[in-house]
């Protein structure tokens, strides 16, 4: 035994002996211990603002936005998904910027990449009173807080919490103190539920086409139908040899699988590339004080509600009331539903009336010249299946005219779009020639089938027994020349109950709609302040009406884009227009480093308002890049 302690491996011996002795009981920890041993990525954020909202008629309540914003920044400190920026590091940067609240989300962003921050924390708080009940004092407030990503302006994350504050019998704090202990408990709420979202992230494996793009992310992963993702491509800049990500437009979900799902690039995705980067947007909507009124009901609050109830009933109250105003403006003049055209959906159709419009937005339309992309909604009745028996949407008839509320003739008609589902049709100045198309309805099964004839070159629109015949000549639009449109909806099997004669009706008027080129652009002038900023580009037919954006992207998001206000431009004759950019200051939007872009976009004065009393979309320019 001696000799075996004195050996020369005697010492390794026993700590291979030892070590095999530990090493099970280091394995077997647990999880929530190897957990705790796991490094947790912090985001590091910027806890800007959270905005009291007022009831109505009363000023905001300036106390609760400190409350909410310390409650808030502990609860950040004290979670180790978060990293708060120290809030003397924000004054000393909001100073050197020289901003105030509100903060544009331009500005947002600028001071999270000052600051070397990945999300900006904003938000809304509101006190619901304090309620008496004998003894008993209780208060009730209402917190929303968004992240915002620092690198796309975006919404990443959120939550929305309704809290009390505790019952205490013979209770003698104040009202504020008992406000405070709220939004203490809902901050605690609101931090913990953001920690514990995960935000989808995934990539493009395929755009086959800007309705056919397929991410590499699905169910499992946190996607859902109508969820909206940033765009984002690698960009390698050569001066400093890094690579980074630059926001090249949105894309929307229409379908989900368990892995994969299928999506639809937005207007302002130029193009989609496979291995683009794709981030989901935190999609709730802001509590803000002139769209809804966060104290109680009348009728009064059950103590016990649900706090996931009490949130969806804030969000709901903010979708009605927008709802109520979308509906009043659309009643009020979008798309020019005059009376007339409103008699004319007669009930004997049976067509649903409700969410039937139509709207346009001119564009440039490539080589074939300037355009109009004619939008409308689909009927709720009938179906726009096809349905053995039943009655069903067969197409869409699209008219035009120079004269407002014209009557559609055949010499009207533009195009046939088949299909019930269909709701777009694109008039291209190009398009022209005879077309003739005749609709059957198949005596056995009852579908309406389309077959392309011969054109003769004479108009006719006929309707018989068991069909319709379409014989017409799309006219060339005229760029700068103002056009009204009608779209008619073609059904089948409505004058009975199984498949009887087609029928057409009349939906919503549009316009006046003016045709228009993109405006092409000649150069910009840098200054030292917004006025002294130079803006040159060529005059386009039949606009008067412009405005200048400048971005630090090309996708030109809202959040990361300066709009100057409109300029009107009447006589040029031809010449070239050169405007100061009148809006907030680039440089201070900006900075003096970065790689700017600018565009021109143009409408015209005599085009219809859009919902809620906005311009319809102008047509924008290619973006070119600013040199400095």
């Amino acid at each position: 035994m001696i000799s075996v302690v004195r050996h020369p491996w005697s010492r390794g011996v026993s700590w291979l002996l030892c070590v095999s002795l530990v090493a099970p009981l280091l394995l077997m920890a647990s999880p929530a211990q190897a957990q705790s041993l796991r490094r947790v990525r912090q985001l590091r954020v910027v806890v800007l603002d959270i905005t009291p909202v007022a009831r109505t008629g009363e000023a905001p309540n300036e106390a609760l936005r400190r409350v909410a914003l310390d409650a808030v920044a502990k609860e950040l400190h004290t979670n180790r998904h978060y990293l708060p920026v120290p809030d003397r590091d924000l004054q000393t940067e909001l100073a050197n910027l020289n901003l105030t609240p509100p903060y544009l989300p331009l500005h947002q962003v600028r001071l999270a990449q000052a600051l070397s921050a990945e999300v900006i924390l904003t938000g809304y708080v509101a006190s619901q009173g304090v309620r008496t009940e004998g003894d008993k004092r209780q208060a009730k407030i209402a917190l929303q807080v968004f992240l915002r990503d620092a690198q796309t302006g975006e919404n990443v994350n959120g939550a929305t919490q309704i809290e009390v504050s505790r019952v205490i019998p013979g209770d003698t704090r104040t009202d504020e103190q008992l406000e405070a202990e709220a939004i203490e408990l809902a901050a605690a709420a609101v931090v913990d539920r953001m920690s514990r979202y995960e935000i989808p992230q995934g990539a493009v494996l395929q755009a086959r086409s800007r309705s056919g793009i397929t991410i590499n992310i699905g169910s499992r992963h946190g996607v859902k139908s109508g969820m909206r993702f940033a765009l984002l491509r690698k960009v390698y800049d050569r001066g400093t040899g890094t690579m980074s990500l630059e926001l090249a437009g949105h894309i929307s979900v229409n379908k989900v699988y368990a892995t994969t799902a299928e999506c639809r690039a937005e207007k302002d995705a130029q193009t989609v590339m496979s291995e683009d980067v794709v981030r989901a947007i935190w999609q709730e909507k802001p509590m803000v004080a002139d769209q809804q009124n966060p104290s109680p009901s009348a009728s009064g609050d059950d103590e016990d509600d649900d706090d996931e109830h009490e949130t969806a009933k804030i969000l709901l109250t903010v979708a009605l009331v927008g709802l109520g105003v979308l509906v009043a403006a659309r009643a009020m003049g979008h798309g020019t539903a005059t009376a007339e055209s409103l008699r004319a959906r007669s009930s004997t159709t049976a067509v649903a009336e409700n969410g039937v419009w139509t709207e346009a937005l001119v564009g440039s339309e490539s080589a074939q010249g300037p355009g109009a992309v004619v939008k409308w909604a689909v009927p709720a009745a009938p179906s726009a299946d096809f349905k053995a028996g039943a009655p069903y949407i067969v197409g869409y008839e699209i008219h035009r005219s120079n004269v407002p509320g014209f009557t559609p003739t055949a010499a009207t008609l533009q195009a046939v779009v088949m299909g019930g589902h269909s709701s777009e049709y694109v008039d291209r100045a190009g398009l022209a020639g005879p077309r003739a198309l005749q609709l059957r309805t198949d005596a056995k099964t009852g579908r309406v089938n389309a077959t392309e004839m011969p054109a003769t070159g004479a108009a006719r629109l006929e309707q018989s027994a068991d069909g319709l015949t379409y014989e017409w000549t799309p006219s060339a639009l005229t760029p700068g020349g103002s056009y009204h449109y009608v779209v008619r909806v073609i059904c089948s099997g409505l004058a009975q109950a199984g498949p009887g004669p087609l029928s057409v009706t009349r939906l919503y008027d549009l316009g006046p709609l003016t045709c228009m080129a993109a405006p092409r652009l000649i150069g910009a002038t840098p200054g030292t302040d917004a006025a002294s900023w130079s803006f040159e580009w060529e005059p386009v037919a039949g606009g008067d009406v412009y405005v200048i954006q400048v971005s630090d992207t090309v996708a030109f998001p809202a959040s990361r884009t300066l709009t100057s206000r409109e300029v009107r431009v009447t006589g040029t004759d031809g010449r070239s227009v050169t405007r100061p950019f009148d809006g907030p200051s680039i440089g201070q939007g900006f900075g003096g480093g970065a790689r700017l872009y600018w565009r021109v976009g143009v409408r015209s004065s005599l085009s219809p308002r859009g919902a809620l009393g906005v311009a319809e979309s102008y047509v924008f320019s290619a973006p070119h890049v600013i040199e400095r």
